[in-house]
């Protein structure tokens, strides 16, 4: 799960969701479970909405892919609002293994 590289480790969301450390990667404490709904991609169009936005950032900012329409997503983000909808970074964490997979 990325993180912003941005965030000390009093960060509202890590205090609240990351617990102990564990190999290369961390548990998430039950509040993560309680708090967060997750829902099926396909049956959600909301999620569904979401997934292709992600996708598209993705694509765009970090595998360098000339999408017509990333443009005026990028745009639209940046319409003046009282807050940030996204904040957009071209830094990448390093991947990191899973630990519960058996080596």
């Amino acid at each position: 799960m990325p993180f912003s590289n941005q965030w000390d480790d009093d960060h509202p969301f890590l205090s609240t969701f990351v617990g102990a450390a564990r190999g290369g990667g961390f548990n998430l404490k039950p509040a993560f479970k309680e708090i967060v709904e997750f829902r099926d991609s396909q049956a959600t169009p909301e999620v569904r909405i979401a997934d292709v936005v992600v996708s598209m950032v993705r694509r765009a900012e970090l595998n360098g892919e000339d999408l017509p329409s990333y443009g005026r997503l990028r745009e639209f983000s940046f319409v003046p609002h009282p807050y940030k909808l996204l904040e957009w970074t071209t830094n990448r964490r390093l991947p990191r293994s899973n630990p519960y997979v058996e080596s």
